[in-house]
């Protein structure tokens, strides 16, 4: 891909271009980046991404672990303390 082409197929007015190439081997080449307006992506880059979102979701899953158990021992405490009415007078 190249200013050429794009300019060919009406795609150079200026306007934001994103590929993601997911084939392998490749079909996009890295020069593409050097492109104004051009953003391209491969599965390398999409692979990175995941991993980045696999740690954060990770690292938020124990922050909620630990927020739910805080909250469930004050629930229990809370419900220990009620004083307890006989049901038959």
């Amino acid at each position: 891909v190249d200013e050429a082409l794009l300019k060919e197929n009406g795609l150079a007015g200026g306007r934001p271009l994103m590929l993601v190439d997911i084939s392998v081997p490749r079909n996009v080449g890295e020069d593409c980046k050097q492109i104004p307006n051009v953003s391209a992506y491969n599965v390398d880059d999409l692979k990175a991404v995941v991993a980045r979102n696999t740690a954060m979701r990770q690292k938020e899953m124990i922050e909620a672990e630990t927020l739910l158990r805080e909250e469930a021992a004050g629930f229990s405490g809370w419900r220990e303390s009620l004083p307890a009415i006989p049901t038959i007078n």
